[in-house]
Parts: structure tokens; C-alpha cells; sequence
């Protein structure tokens, strides 16, 4: 068997049982300029890799954190709904811990 096959078969293997890929890019701390001008914002992307079809990328970028969504359509029919929800469970996250992290300097 060639390498390329078992590596294809592989991959088909690995993911049959996993529905989201998830991913980080570490960005630059600080703004970052070219040719003289401020960069506002970088845009990353996530690929789907054969048979996931959902894949969430957090990125940072200046000291802030940018979750996107790439999603099916047949799976998640609105990605931007998608990441609402997770953005509603992370504020909620952040509360948890701040609640927990008083009660034990309490």
C-alpha cells in the first residue's frame, strides 16, 4: 500500500467519530503595523477537514480573542447563531469563576 493511501485512510478513520474541529492561532499581543499603518484586525480561517462539519478557530489578536465558525449548512444551519451560543456560555464561564474566585477570598 502506497503512504498516500494509508494516510487518507487514516484521516478517514480518525474523524468518522468526531463532529467539531477546534483550533487556536496565537496572535500578535499588540497591534502590529505595515508600512507605517495600523493593522485593525486579522482574519483566520478554518478549513473543514473531510467528514467534520463544524470547525471553531479562536484567534488573538492585540489582547483580544476572536472566535470564527465554519460550519454545514446541513448541520448548522446558522453559524452566526452557533457562535452567539458559545458566546453566551463563555460570558456565563467567566461569571462562574469570578463568583468562585471571591467567594474564596471571602
Amino acid at each position: 500500500l502506497g503512504l498516500e493511501f494509508i494516510a487518507k485512510d487514516a484521516i478517514v478513520r480518525f474523524n468518522c467519530h468526531a463532529a467539531v474541529v477546534l483550533s487556536n492561532v496565537q496572535g500578535f499581543p499588540s497591534q502590529i503595523h505595515w508600512k507605517g499603518r495600523p493593522i485593525k484586525m486579522l482574519c483566520a480561517f478554518l478549513p473543514l477537514p473531510p467528514r467534520i462539519p463544524i470547525g471553531v478557530l479562536v484567534t488573538s489578536y492585540g489582547g483580544k480573542i476572536i472566535l470564527s465558525v465554519e460550519a454545514d449548512e446541513q448541520v448548522v444551519p446558522d453559524a452566526n447563531r452557533f457562535l452567539d451560543y458559545m458566546l453566551e456560555e463563555y460570558e456565563a464561564i467567566k461569571k462562574q469563576i469570578s463568583r468562585e474566585g471571591e467567594a474564596a477570598h471571602a
